[in-house]
């Protein structure tokens, strides 16, 4: 058992409840692993697929089954966690090829993992890595996740990372995430630990040196002082504390426990502004003021969204240092020390990596792989000591696909001792818009597909096509249309791909020929705009995701999306207000007017509310920037009375019918001329509870003050 102080005292009245739901976001686990076979919570791996058996000993498996088996190792065994009765989701984000070489996620891959664990019922999202940033910012699409994470009531803890500098990572150094550090024994930082600005109010350090975490194969190792190890233990007592919340009849609130956590740790009693205090972060964690603080004052409650809460701590008790020195638990096996060659795969699992400084982890495992400008890096301590190593035993192969999960913890029907029933999660749906590309994957096959390219025997004299100019690519696709399976079609937003689109089954041919044909009207718009409107071009495509990334030629990964060509389409703004202004049959003397507010419209829902269409909020709001007659109707009503577009919403509807997922899309509009009247509130409703969208049911429309 944990000596951290206070822990023994609230596993005596919790070990979570079921109904807190903790993702992590990480490589993927050992579900074999002894320490989860009879675990309280429901350990869901989302995407088992990436686990191969020639990867078994690949360090993104390897991190990933140690960051779990902190959160859910069952008491008694091996690896005991601290919230073993929360349920999990297990989202793996890292993947190691077969090859050895170990992969990281982008920031884009990332912002989809938090989408997907938003629309499943989290309450916390584990994240043990994180990207070096000088300003702290994410990109807009993690940045995106995050708020949206916020809005929803849902926990991000990151890692701050492991540069021991005075330096930021992202997610962790956003102002709505919990950041943690790690502190040894004694309660002193970790040299590891970054200490940047931002930690300074969101930050906490917790225990992550020499605690017992699972090995793949059934081992167990000592940790080391990383940032990864720290991170899913405040995870786990986030977890309990919103247990003790349920338990005593009051709505979990993480937020309020973020508050207390931060509010409660013990600060460094040296200069502030030294930093040798700024390693403290906020504080160090004070797990029994915190319990005091949910278990004895009357006004904390569930606050939705806010995390400025405030408890009054004058009456609390804060731990001594000395409560700190003994946090770690013996191992069940001591292995030996040896060294590791990270040339090649490796035969053996290492809970510590040799020496190679300020690198990330791709490059300590694969030193000549070429790394994406915008990766997440596991947290993995970089110190220069011997390997501690533990020989594991061989996993058994591991299904392609989406594998189902016993609800005690086995992934498979042999690993079910306590009754569980096998559980697969439901695939991710997808309703991305954006605009087409291509890319070649490599250096190689851009060579390959150059070659076969040829000449553009219409030119006089012909020319050589070349791969990278779209028009010349087009005229080849067009002489041979089975080319274009040859290429990798990213949907983009601006220029970030998001998705790889991968066309499947017996509509593949046709589907491919339809992405052929969007690009080329991308590429050479074909209506003319009669210089109103630039051509802008835009195109939807549905699917089903969760099956794997595509690495492109750059080194950029990207989720792959398998569309449904039933529901791609293709469209330019001026054309598709120009079919709009018909259908609607608006008066020519209007026509500049619905116009301007139709480009109002869809310029806010493309550019201000993009998203990657993972949650059902963000696949209906896209849908109704495909589908926009319902829109357009409503903005024919406004115009006519004045009104403004002020913004756009979704919230799920408070009636549908049993199996349906009904969402809410709705416009608020005001009187530019007098914002003291009464706002305007137009609603439809749109069931994405298919791959394919559908609206239901009429309009609604009511005055607001």
């Amino acid at each position: 058992m944990y000596t951290i102080p206070g822990l023994a005292s609230l596993h005596k009245l919790t070990y979570g409840h079921s109904k807190i739901k903790i993702a992590v976001l990480d490589g993927p686990v050992d579900l074999e692993h002894s320490c989860f076979q009879s675990s309280n919570g429901k350990l869901i791996p989302w995407d088992a697929q990436q686990v191969r058996p020639a990867a078994s000993g690949g360090l993104a498996l390897m991190h990933g089954t140690a960051v779990a088996s902190l959160i859910f190792g069952t008491p008694g065994s091996s690896v005991q966690g601290i919230a073993p009765g929360c349920s999990s989701m297990l989202i793996p984000i890292y993947s190691d090829h077969e090859s050895g070489k170990f992969y990281s996620a982008t920031q884009v891959e990332l912002a989809r993992a938090i989408k997907i664990a938003i629309d499943q019922g989290a309450h916390i999202i584990n994240i043990s890595g994180g990207q070096l940033s000088s300003s702290g910012e994410s990109e807009f699409l993690l940045k995106q996740a995050i708020e949206d994470s916020h809005k929803a009531g849902i926990l991000i803890v990151a890692a701050a990372g492991n540069d021991g500098c005075n330096c930021l990572h992202v997610p962790a150094a956003d102002h709505h995430v919990l950041a943690v550090g790690s502190m040894d024994g004694s309660g002193e930082p970790t040299a590891e630990t970054n200490f940047g600005s931002s930690y300074q109010f969101n930050g906490i350090l917790a225990p992550g040196k020499q605690l017992t975490a699972a090995l793949p194969g059934g081992g167990t190792f000592q940790t080391t002082g990383a940032t990864s190890y720290a991170t899913p233990v405040v995870s786990g007592i986030v977890g309990l504390l919103m247990s003790l919340q349920i338990e005593s009849g009051r709505e979990p609130d993480p937020y309020a426990i973020r508050s207390i956590l931060l509010e409660t740790a013990i600060p460094c009693a040296g200069d502030e502004h030294s930093d040798t205090c700024r390693r403290f972060l906020k504080g160090k964690l004070n797990l029994p003021a915190a319990i005091e603080a949910i278990t004895k004052s009357p006004s904390i409650g569930a606050s939705g969204i806010n995390p400025t809460h405030k408890i009054n701590l004058g009456t609390m008790q804060h731990s001594s240092n000395s409560e700190y020195k003994e946090i770690r638990e013996s191992a069940a096996v001591m292995p030996a020390d040896n060294h590791l060659d990270n040339q090649s795969p490796p035969d053996q699992l290492l809970p510590q990596i040799p020496a190679i400084p300020q690198v990330d982890v791709e490059k300590a495992a694969a030193p000549t792989a070429t790394k994406s400008s915008s990766t997440i890096n596991n947290q993995l301590n970089m110190e220069n000591q011997p390997a501690t190593l533990v020989e594991p035993q061989a996993l058994a192969p591991k299904s392609e696909g989406i594998a189902p999960s016993c609800g005690c913890g086995g992934n498979s029907k042999s690993s079910c001792s306590c009754g569980g029933k096998a559980t697969t999660p439901a695939p991710i749906l997808v309703y991305a818009l954006g605009s087409l590309n291509y890319d070649f994957g490599s250096i190689s096959h851009r060579d390959s597909i150059n070659q076969s390219m040829g000449y553009d025997t219409s030119a006089t004299p012909p020319r050589k096509l070349n791969p990278d100019n779209p028009e010349d690519m087009l005229i080849y696709l067009k002489r041979d249309p089975s080319s274009a399976a040859d290429l990798i079609w990213t949907v983009n937003i601006n220029a970030t791909p998001i998705y790889a689109l991968v066309p499947q089954g017996a509509y593949a041919a046709a589907c491919y020929t339809e992405i052929v044909s969007f690009f080329d009207n991308q590429t050479n718009p074909l209506l003319p705009l009669g210089g109103k409107l630039p051509p802008v071009m835009r195109s939807s495509f549905p699917g089903i995701s969760g099956g794997g990334s595509v690495t492109l030629q750059s080194g950029l990964k990207v989720p792959v999306l398998v569309p449904k060509i039933r529901g791609m389409y293709n469209w330019e703004l001026g054309s598709l207000i120009t079919t709009a202004i018909t259908a609607l049959s608006i008066p020519p003397t209007e026509e500049d007017v619905f116009r301007s507010a139709m480009i109002n419209f869809l310029e806010k829902l493309y550019f201000e509310l993009r998203n990657m269409g993972v949650t059902s909020g963000e696949r209906a709001l896209n849908y109704a920037g495909t589908n926009v007659l319902q829109a357009a109707t409503i903005l024919k009503d406004t115009i006519q009375a004045g009104l403004t577009l002020s913004n756009i919403s979704v919230e799920p509807s408070p009636i549908c019918s049993p199996g349906l997922d009904c969402q809410d899309v709705v416009l608020t509009f005001f009187d530019p001329t007098n914002r003291d009247l009464a706002t305007q509130v137009y609603r439809f409703t749109v069931d994405v509870s298919d791959i394919v969208p559908v609206t239901m049911g009429q309009i609604e429309h009511w005055p607001q003050f």
